[in-house]
């Protein structure tokens, strides 16, 4: 799917969940408060919607025209917690970023199925390992983590915090580990 994105021209972002109002000063308080709580930013999926596409137009409930991902650069960086040249970038610049920190855009968002948790990440770090629903979300993130290992001489993918409890040695049992 990174892929797809980001063959992509365009990939409209619709956030079902903001009314945007804005007057001559700009955006009101309410919308940014909206933009800034909007439930697509903890979305696993939509870390690849995001970054892969160049052109990416923000639109509210009503299909209101809020901006592109350009000039919402910065309020975008401060929801994700993504430095907002990465966001900026084409994304055969952003595969540059270290492992840890892509890991470390991950630690809030969900998906539907526990596994896609580790699947939405396959095309950030551009590898591939079988789908396997039913695996759990634990075996997922650490076939990916190994697959990473095997295609990456990033040894940042190691910098978690927490405890080495289980089967998992020195890869983390979960995304949130890369939190801090």
């Amino acid at each position: 799917m990174f892929c797809w994105y980001e063959g992509a021209s365009v990939c409209c972002v619709y956030l079902e969940d903001v009314v945007w109002t804005k007057d001559a000063s700009g955006p009101s308080q309410s919308s940014l408060d909206q933009f800034r709580q909007s439930a697509w930013f903890t979305r696993g999926w939509a870390l690849q919607e995001l970054l892969a596409p160049e052109n990416v137009p923000f639109y509210d409930q009503s299909w209101t025209f809020i901006g592109p991902k350009t000039s919402l650069s910065a309020k975008i960086a401060a929801v994700t917690g993504i430095n907002e040249e990465l966001v900026l970038r084409p994304a055969e610049i952003f595969y540059s970023a270290s492992h840890t920190q892509k890991m470390s855009w991950m630690p809030q968002r969900r998906t539907t199925r526990a596994e896609d948790i580790a699947y939405c990440l396959l095309g950030l770090f551009k590898v591939n390992i079988p789908l396997l629903y039913g695996e759990g979300g634990e075996r997922a993130f650490t076939r990916l983590q190994m697959e990473i290992i095997r295609k990456s001489d990033d040894e940042s993918l190691f910098a978690w915090q927490g405890s080495m409890i289980g089967d998992y040695g020195m890869l983390a049992s979960s995304r949130r580990l890369f939190a801090e």
